[in-house]
C-alpha cells in the first residue's frame, strides 16, 4: 500500500496523521508478512519525507521477498516457541515422575 501523501490522506485517523507528520513522515509505502497461511504477522514501512515519494518497481519486489522472509522467520519462531516450551514441559514432568517422595 502507498500513501503519497499523508496530510491528505484518509486512511489516517487525525491523531495517528499528527504523529506522522511530527515525525517528518509525508508519504509512505507499506508491506505486509503475510504467512503461507495467510495469516498477517507484521508490516514494513517504509517513509518518506517528502509526499509523492514512490518506490521502484524493482524496489517493490525486492520489498516483497523481504517481507515473504520476514514472514516465515516469524512462523519458524512462533513454531519453536512453541516446540521449546512443549519440550520444558516434557523433560519437567519427565523429571518429576521421576522424584518419590512419599
Amino acid at each position: 500500500m502507498c500513501v503519497a501523501d499523508v496530510a491528505a490522506s484518509v486512511l489516517f485517523t487525525p491523531a495517528s496523521r499528527h504523529v506522522m507528520l511530527a515525525a517528518g513522515s509525508r508519504s509512505v509505502h507499506s508491506t505486509p508478512w503475510i504467512s503461507p497461511g495467510g495469516q498477517c504477522m507484521g508490516m514494513i514501512s517504509l517513509h518518506a519525507s517528502r509526499p509523492g515519494t514512490h518506490i521502484t518497481t524493482a524496489e517493490g519486489h525486492a520489498l516483497d521477498a523481504l517481507a515473504a522472509e520476514a514472514a516465515a522467520w516469524a512462523v519458524w519462531r512462533q513454531t519453536t516457541r512453541v516446540h521449546d516450551a512443549l519440550e520444558d514441559l516434557r523433560t519437567s514432568a519427565a523429571t518429576s515422575a521421576h522424584r518419590t517422595e512419599w
